[in-house]
């Protein structure tokens, strides 16, 4: 019973952490967007 109780919270928390993850690595790339479109304006 301890062990699926343990694995049921490692799966709960694997999981959380790769969401994160995701929204993470999303906001940079929409930040890294934003940036590239000021330079960009700022060149024309």
């Amino acid at each position: 019973m301890v062990k699926k109780i343990a694995s049921f919270i490692l799966v709960v928390f694997s999981i959380a952490t790769l969401t994160s993850c995701q929204h993470t690595a999303h906001g940079v790339g929409e930040d890294m967007e934003k940036a590239g479109e000021k330079i960009q304006k700022k060149t024309e």
